[in-house]
């Protein structure tokens, strides 16, 4: 009994890391982007009216479906 649990197990770890390896090195589409793929593609959601000399004068929404902050 204690045979078949262990080859059991041994299977179970084989799958999981298979699985993760899949995961991490398959597909490309499951792959997390890269921070500067993230970075490019920020848009914040407020326009700030800024002075000359850089302060914020006005903070307006400007995308109302969803919240980015800075």
């Amino acid at each position: 009994m204690r045979r078949l649990f262990v080859w059991a197990l041994s299977i179970a770890g084989f799958a999981g890391v298979a699985f993760l390896a899949w995961l991490l090195l398959g597909d490309t589409a499951l792959r997390l982007p890269s921070f500067q793929d993230v970075r490019t593609a920020y848009r914040p959601s407020d326009a700030r009216l800024l002075d000359r000399h850089g302060e914020v004068l006005h903070e307006r929404r400007i995308d109302r479906q969803v919240r980015r902050l800075a």
